[in-house]
């Protein structure tokens, strides 16, 4: 960086998304980090049990905003996730019968860790909304944007 700058927030991929990571950022003590996180069955697990009125829905957008605090398996102290959900439409295969029953409401996960203090929840998801919206494909293999995914 040149002479005389600083840096106030980094923003990494889910390439980072370790306990070393977060505990270098957090060892700069001026820095605010988000930093994409790998979303496992266990993660994937306690954020389904976040409740619902705990969700904010982002306007304009399929997704839905909570944070929560986890600690995955291996990390030595919990952490503030940002927890961005996709509501999933599930839709039978036979659509020429009716069915007797509502399929459960399925959802798609991206999370963020971040140091970030809760007033700037709505601010963390409008500065990464381009990479995730990009980022969670439908189930018809379809990127939001209508490119094909590979």
């Amino acid at each position: 960086m040149p002479k005389g700058c600083w840096l106030s927030r980094a923003r990494l991929d889910r390439g980072f998304f370790s306990e070393e990571t977060c505990l270098f950022l957090e060892a700069k003590e001026t820095i605010t980090y988000y930093l994409k996180g790998v979303v496992n069955p266990a993660l994937q697990s306690h954020f389904a049990q976040i409740p619902e009125e705990d969700s904010t829905h982002i306007e304009g957008t399929p997704f839905d905003l909570a944070a929560t605090y986890y600690r995955p398996g291996s990390w030595q102290k919990e952490r503030r996730f940002m927890v961005i959900r996709k509501t999933i439409p599930i839709k039978p295969r036979n659509t020429s019968q009716k069915t007797s029953f509502e399929f459960p409401t399925v959802y798609q996960y991206e999370a963020i860790v971040t140091n970030a203090d809760d007033n700037e929840t709505k601010e963390i998801f409008a500065t990464t909304n381009k990479i995730c919206y990009k980022s969670i494909p439908d189930h018809s293999g379809k990127k939001q944007n209508g490119e094909t995914m590979r």
